[in-house]
């Protein structure tokens, strides 16, 4: 950098002398630059936190420096250059950026100071702790850019205003440091060279003073050519997780990173991979499948002479707290009742022969269901109150439940085991009524009225979500296609068997909505014909509506399709 030249033909003349006195005191400066040089920090920001114990080093240092400085270096290089010139109204500027005993990472720095009131100038003066480096200038402005400065430097600076040819007070001088490398990091285990088996390897490095996070590179070719492992980790350990072959030879190294400075590659560590038992493979249940405790085993592959399998549960997919840890002979495991239902579980598996066992299968989850869920209703009708109770298991609710969503809305109309049985108990309360047919399917249809009316997006989280029967009946919630499609599922099963239609209405522009028609002879109300029967109008969301009552100013100008079911 070429320094600017003083304004005033006597800062000339002691500039010579400073820089004369700078080189006498050369090796009390390096000792100073030294002691207070700071580690790397972040990025381009300056070091706000240290350890208490760098903070005990960094005062003694501090007052030890600054009994240097005022002995030798202070009154010599930092000695106001107008003597004793009458300062009038100047006061000191205060510095603010970089902060005192700072950590830049970059090769250029802006120096920033507070404007004096009056000031038409300001002398800036930086010199470096170890090197020649010396600057004297003056500038209008409150900044001052320096570049080209030199890595592992450290750089004293203070400032003074100028009015009318006089100088005010300096401040007092800041110390920073800059830093643009950061050192490799060094590897440490496991030692290089080394055959490892059993478990996949901790790797571990030194950490590297400064680094925020460190780059991992794995491969099977010492040229590193092709990649199984390349990640950004904040720790200096790595838990390894990928699948290794036997008698394979692997290498590993690391990289520091802080900001934009990257470090150079650590040296390359290499260890044999060599187990001999193979790795087992989960078979089931499928991950997208709802697991019931009771109903549900953990199954894998088996693996040849294999004495036993030791199989680990857990609810976090690190295996950081494990709910299951146990050893079986078998290639299977039933979930017993001390895991917690409605959860997700994440499992793996390892075969042992003869006191060797194999590294870690892939990991697999599950979601736990609940074990069963119990079922209330409460209706009325033909002036009584009614209620029927139930508890359904959840292997039944989630066979259901699991699986994929269509929109044929009458493949929803089904006759399972749990909708016959609803069916039966509603048609026995009929029965000890004595009702008609007529009034049966009205009983049926407050039964469901009952079920509150939800938007799909509200109870599941998506914007459609047709339900089976036995789901609306867990859920206790549904919008019209579900209540609809529950209500039509009793309706036809065998011990009601009454034929029923679903009524789909559309409309441009306007959200849908779908009831049911009850076939029937010389009934009152509103009905639709199709295939040669006549089908009456049946709101299942609103228990206001009997069979026939049809909402004509809701449903003015909508378009009816009948999907027979």
């Amino acid at each position: 950098m070429a320094n600017q030249q003083p304004t005033d033909p006597r800062l000339e003349a002691e500039l010579s002398r400073r820089r004369q006195l700078a080189q006498q005191q050369a090796v009390q400066q390096q000792q100073i630059h030294y002691l207070l040089r700071v580690p790397p920090g972040h990025e381009i920001r300056p070091i706000r936190s240290v350890t208490k114990g760098t903070l005990a080093i960094a005062a003694a240092i501090i007052i030890a420096g600054a009994l240097i400085a005022s002995a030798i270096l202070i009154p010599a290089v930092f000695a106001s250059p107008n003597g004793d010139a009458d300062v009038g109204e100047l006061t000191a500027s205060t510095p603010l950026l970089p902060e005192d005993n700072s950590v830049v990472q970059d090769d250029e720095v802006t120096l920033y100071w507070t404007p004096v009131p009056g000031a038409e100038s300001y002398t800036l003066v930086v010199i470096g702790g170890s090197s020649s480096f010396y600057l004297n200038t003056s500038t209008e402005k409150t900044y001052y850019t320096l570049s080209d400065l030199t890595n592992g430097e450290a750089y004293w600076w203070e400032v003074a205003a100028v009015k009318d040819g006089r100088y005010g007070p300096f401040c007092p001088y800041w110390l920073f440091t800059v830093s643009t490398m950061l050192d490799a990091p060094s590897l440490l285990s496991p030692e290089s060279g080394g055959v490892l088996s059993a478990e996949a390897p901790v790797l571990r490095w030194a950490s590297v003073n400064g680094a925020e996070e460190y780059r991992l590179q794995l491969s099977d070719r010492p040229d590193y050519s092709i990649l199984l492992l390349y990640v950004l980790t904040p720790s200096n350990q790595y838990n390894l997780n990928v699948r290794m072959q036997d008698g394979v030879t692997y290498y590993w190294r690391v990289m520091a990173h802080e900001g934009s400075i990257w470090s150079a590659w650590s040296g390359s560590y290499s260890f044999v991979w060599d187990v001999e038992v193979p790795v087992p493979s989960p078979t089931g249940p499928s991950q997208t499948a709802t697991a019931i405790k009771g109903f549900t085993n953990l199954t894998w592959s088996s693996v040849e002479d294999a004495d036993s399998y030791h199989v680990q549960v857990s609810n976090t997919s690190s295996f950081s707290f494990l709910v299951v840890n146990t050893t079986v002979e078998e290639t299977r495991y039933q979930l017993t009742s001390s895991i917690q239902d409605n959860a997700t579980y994440y499992w793996r598996v390892q075969a042992e022969r003869d006191g060797d066992r194999s590294a870690w299968s892939s990991t697999w989850h599950f979601y736990l269901g609940h074990s069963s869920f119990p079922i209330s209703f409460s209706w009325n009708y033909g002036g009584m109150s009614w209620t029927l109770t139930d508890t359904i298991p959840g292997s039944d609710y989630y066979m259901y439940h699991d699986q994929a969503r269509n929109y044929d809305y009458a493949s929803y109309v089904t006759d399972d085991k749990w909708v016959e049985a609803i069916a039966a108990k509603l048609d026995q309360m009929a029965d000890s009524r004595g009702y008609t047919v007529y009034q049966k399917a009205e009983f049926v249809l407050k039964f469901v009225q009952t079920i509150p009316y939800m938007y799909d997006i509200e109870s599941t989280g998506q914007e459609e979500y047709p339900r089976y029967s036995v789901e609306t009946l867990v859920d206790h919630v549904g919008d019209c296609e579900d209540v609809a499609v529950l209500y039509a599922s009793l309706m036809q099963a065998s011990s009601i068997n009454i034929d029923t239609v679903l009524l789909m209405f559309t409309k441009p522009g306007e959200t849908g909505h779908m009831a049911v028609g009850v076939a029937g002879v010389g009934l009152s109300g509103w009905f639709f014909s199709h295939d040669g029967r006549t089908y009456y109008y049946c709101e299942t969301t609103n228990s206001s509506y009997g069979i026939g009552d049809y909402p004509a100013s809701v449903l003015n100008g909508f378009t009816c399709t009948v999907l027979p079911c």
